[in-house]
């Protein structure tokens, strides 16, 4: 219910006078944040693309019958892992100039995300509904290349989540994707006074600020060739 994560960071800041009237800083933050899911799902052997998986009730050995049947097993080959690392970097000055006050700063923030998930391999869960309609279990699948194994989507065992080795090596994968993101932040200001009135000074302050962002998502190999089932 709530997936195990394991988070540490460390925090640097300091700076420094260069004489009365300037000063720089800067700062340096990491974090790394670990999290491990681990799940269960519902794997069918109907999925689209013109490959149904409802069968006649007599493709069940012992059974006979007019019905339509839809195996359904459960499995736990639907874990998750994801590392975040973000990193934020600030280096600036402020300055006295006369009466005003001026800061200027750059800050640099990087963002990367690194997920692996379990899957099912579509053209492997393809296969195996075309065999229980009578195809030949024969070659290889056209995307992963696993060679042919007659999935036994009917077996008690599979049904309850514990498939055969054969069946493992048919159907499961894996696969990593990652997400990196970037950001760059400028930002300076002024602030002082421009001239006195009988109830006090009249203070202003002008600003500008300039940031771009970039993100870029690649998903895992099977998911960008469209072989993740489900």
């Amino acid at each position: 219910m709530i997936p195990e994560s394991k988070v540490g960071s460390f925090y640097l800041e300091g700076n420094y006078d260069l004489n009365d009237n300037v000063s720089v800083f800067g700062e340096l933050l990491h974090s790394q944040r670990k999290t491990k899911s681990r799940n269960v799902r519902q794997l069918f052997s109907q999925d689209g693309g013109g490959n149904g998986g409802y069968l006649p009730v007599t493709a069940i050995p012992g059974w006979a019958g007019t019905a339509s049947v839809l195996p359904v097993a459960i499995s736990n080959h639907f874990s998750n892992d994801t590392t975040i690392d973000y990193t934020r970097g600030v280096v600036g000055f402020e300055a006295e100039l006369g009466e005003w006050l001026m800061n200027f700063s750059y800050q640099r923030t990087f963002n990367n995300g690194t997920y692996r998930s379990d899957i099912f391999l579509r053209d492997a869960v393809h296969k195996s509904q075309r065999v229980l309609r009578g195809e030949a279990c024969d070659g290889v699948t056209p995307l992963s290349q696993r060679p042919c194994y007659a999935v036994e989507w009917f077996d008690k065992d599979f049904l309850n989540g514990n498939p055969s080795q054969g069946a493992r090596d048919f159907l499961f994968g894996e696969e990593t994707g990652n997400t990196y993101y970037k950001q760059d932040t400028l930002d300076v200001y002024v602030t002082g006074d421009l001239f006195e009135l009988p109830a006090g000074m009249v203070g202003t302050a002008y600003g500008l600020s300039y940031q771009t962002d970039f993100i870029k998502d690649t998903p895992g190999a099977e998911t960008l060739r469209g072989n993740s089932h489900g």
